[in-house]
């Protein structure tokens, strides 16, 4: 495998990353993305839709912060050095 290869990432190795690098994970192939309104909270997410149900989303608080995230059939690839997000490919 060269060293520009794609990597596959596990949801722990996204898990064990800082919120603001899980923040700075990009889009491959977006279906659809989109910012949610602040909820009564304060809080807000960005969600990227990928189609057939894949879905990621970081969750900020009321600042503007990440503070969370769900992903949902989703894969995430180290890829030149950013990780991106991709609807899971069915297997």
């Amino acid at each position: 495998m060269s060293a520009d290869a794609p990597r596959e990432l596990s949801l722990a190795e996204i898990d064990d990353l800082s919120m603001q690098a899980i923040d700075q994970i990009m889009p491959r192939l977006p279906v659809r993305e989109y910012r949610t309104l602040q909820a009564d909270d304060g809080s807000s997410s960005h969600v990227l839709e990928f189609g057939y149900g894949a879905r990621f989303e970081v969750i900020h608080d009321r600042d503007g912060r990440p503070v969370d995230f769900r992903a949902d059939r989703v894969r995430f690839e180290l890829l030149a050095g950013h990780i991106v997000v991709s609807r899971a490919s069915s297997k």
